[in-house]
């Protein structure tokens, strides 16, 4: 064992030595070194994880305006543009378990089911260089599958039918309009 380290010791100042003029160096030879995904796609799904749930905690809790909804999605697809698929799933998953902690589970499903699937897919589609009408259009349907995913978890969380609630007191507002249509009361206190 110590002679490998002795031969070692010299052989390291062997390369110490001064080369003669007429000898040519040895061409230095780069080592091939290849990682599976590139530091900057970390670091850069992790800030646009940390901003994207900053828009959300911001809108949640300040009530900022609905207009900020749009913005919710576009980091999760700029990282889709830029790093691929992966990545994109990767800042939805962290932009959620951040939510988690910071919110609670219920709030970070909220941002999960329309917005986290919305920005992969706006992402996927505008990476595919689709046209603007089936990126809407499945965002549209993953929107509505979200509203009624939130009335489903809202419900079980409640313990009450919130489905049957909702039906019932739109049945009563069509119910007490149409009554006050047809007796003219309806028009008589909008004059």
């Amino acid at each position: 064992m110590s002679g490998s380290v002795n031969d070692q010791s010299v052989n390291d100042q062997d390369d110490l030595v001064p080369r003669n003029a007429g000898e040519a160096e040895p061409p230095l030879e780069i080592p091939h070194v290849t990682t599976a995904t590139p530091p900057l796609s970390l670091v850069e799904t992790a800030f646009l994880a940390s901003t994207a749930s900053l828009l959300w905690m911001v809108s949640y809790y300040l009530s900022v305006g609905p207009w900020m909804r749009i913005v919710f999605p576009t980091p999760i697809a700029l990282i889709y543009l830029r790093w691929g698929q992966r990545a994109a799933w990767m800042c939805t998953i962290v932009t959620t378990l951040l939510l988690s902690v910071l919110t609670g589970p219920y709030l970070s499903l909220l941002f999960l089911i329309p917005y986290g699937l919305i920005g992969v897919q706006l992402g996927a589609m505008w990476r595919k260089g689709s046209p603007w009408f089936p990126s809407i259009a499945t965002g549209t349907l993953i929107s509505t599958f979200g509203f009624f995913l939130r009335v489903w978890i809202l419900s079980s969380f409640l313990g009450e039918d919130l489905w049957l609630y909702i039906t019932n007191r739109i049945t009563d507002l069509i119910e007490w309009a149409t009554t006050r249509w047809w007796t003219g009361e309806f028009w008589a206190s909008a004059c």
